[in-house]
């Protein structure tokens, strides 16, 4: 029998008869057994539409039953407490069971994640975990229940964050930091947010008093309007992902509120906008220096946060905040990785297991020139080929570039190196991936 940590939650009427009843059901045939039970505790929703507060506990529990058999058996009894397989997103329910630890069992599968991906976060979660369950290990960040809710932030997974739907918003927002001198950290983002994305308003959280995290689908970075259209927008679930990790204000505004009639303003940003990403998608990075350099007008952030994952992004505001003497701080934060290696991205819920299993030769590839480097080697063309050749491997893999260079030019190194990134993008699929690796 294995020890089994799980989420218990309900905000329709009869809430707490919801919740005993589920945990009935999970006993009946004697697969699950339950040890203990916490206190209930009313807590407000997060995300979603507007709704009633919710009762939020945890049970301990033991079973033999697989991490996917035991979620087949909790979406039984969800169902046969009432919940509807078709309800909204975010929305009521009559009662929620998550699976958040199986042993020490760690489970990346399509509609299955063990450890649960947001228990780190959440406060109204890991309080009645840590009661029942303080010494349970996380098995991949091997600090306790108990540790996990005493490292969480007091800000943090407390109410969702102030919504400013439109410039003026925002500058009404700024207004009352500078007022009381407050820092703020301005965290980019296009929505769809993930763990990557979360780490940076973690940063900022740690860093800045106040954060304030945008979420635009920027038209103007798009050469095909299809991968435009295509583009996921989840504001409720990022909204939710914001309150988790100490996001005070959420700016998300229209197109013809960024780019309203008339606008006709444009950044570039020579040399680094043209290689790469750049060749490959003329404009793109024209229409990223443009609307990052209008957020950072609008917002007046200290500090502005990006992820490593897009390098040759990252380079480019760095030298566009230089060249015009923005009064801000340009603060990259390493790529977030899955466990298998690849690293988080929005792409990723497009990726089949099959495309997946081929696009992790980008960070084997990756890795196979860091361990040279390691090593000692510092010969760029000797590096690109220790990547190339693992790469050569998957042929379901098709390579748009492998480019050993410069980290703050981009430029192509010949010879050897005492610093270097090596940038990577392909196909796996019909998904594009991008990753990179500094060496220094």
């Amino acid at each position: 029998m294995t020890r089994v940590l799980l989420g218990l939650g309900s905000n329709l009427e009869p809430r707490e008869e919801h919740i005993r009843t589920a945990l009935d059901l999970l006993q009946e045939r004697g697969a699950v057994r339950v040890e203990r039970v916490s206190r209930l505790r009313e807590t407000e929703p997060v995300g979603g539409p507007p709704q009633g507060s919710y009762l939020n506990g945890a049970a301990l529990v033991e079973t033999d039953l697989s991490p996917r058999d035991l979620l087949a058996l909790i979406k039984s009894v969800e169902g046969r407490v009432g919940r509807s397989a078709t309800g909204v997103r975010w929305g009521p329910r009559e009662v929620d069971v998550d699976i958040l630890l199986h042993g020490d069992l760690v489970v990346q599968e399509p509609g299955l994640i063990v450890p649960h991906p947001r228990l780190t976060g959440r406060r109204f979660v890991l309080e009645p975990a840590a009661e029942i369950a303080g010494d349970f290990l996380h098995p991949v960040l091997a600090l306790s229940i108990a540790e996990l809710l005493r490292r969480l932030p007091e800000r943090l997974g407390r109410g969702a964050p102030r919504l400013l739907s439109t410039p003026e918003d925002l500058r009404g927002w700024v207004k009352t930091s500078l007022r009381n001198r407050f820092t703020t950290g301005l965290v980019p983002t296009m929505g769809a947010l993930h763990e990557g994305h979360a780490s940076l308003m973690r940063a900022a959280y740690r860093e800045t008093d106040r954060v304030v995290a945008s979420i635009f689908v920027n038209p103007r970075q798009f050469d095909d309007p299809s991968d435009l259209d295509r583009y996921p927008r989840t504001l409720e679930e990022d909204i939710a992902l914001c309150a988790e990790n100490g996001v005070d204000a959420v700016f998300a505004p229209s197109a013809e509120d960024m780019y309203p009639k008339g606008f006709c303003t444009r950044v570039e940003v020579e040399g680094i906008s043209r290689v790469l990403e750049g060749a490959i998608r003329p404009g793109h990075f024209s229409g990223v220096a443009t609307v990052v350099l209008k957020l950072i007008a609008l917002a007046l952030p200290d500090r502005a946060y990006f992820g490593q994952k897009d390098f040759q992004q990252a380079c480019l505001v760095r030298r566009m905040v230089k060249d015009l003497g923005a009064p801000c701080t340009v603060v990259v934060m390493p790529t977030v990785r899955d466990l298998d290696g690849l690293a988080v991205s929005s792409r990723n819920r497009f990726l089949s297991p099959e495309d997946r299993r081929k696009g992790l030769a980008l960070p084997r590839a990756l890795e196979a020139a860091r361990r040279a480097w390691a090593d000692g080697e510092r010969n760029a063309g000797r590096l690109h080929a220790e990547a190339a050749g693992v790469l050569g491997k998957e042929p379901g893999f098709a390579v748009d570039y492998l480019v050993v260079a410069d980290p703050e030019t981009l430029e192509t190194l010949q010879g050897d190196a005492d610093r270097a990134v090596i940038l990577a993008a392909g196909r796996a699929g019909s998904v594009r991936l991008l990753d990179n690796v500094l060496l220094e």
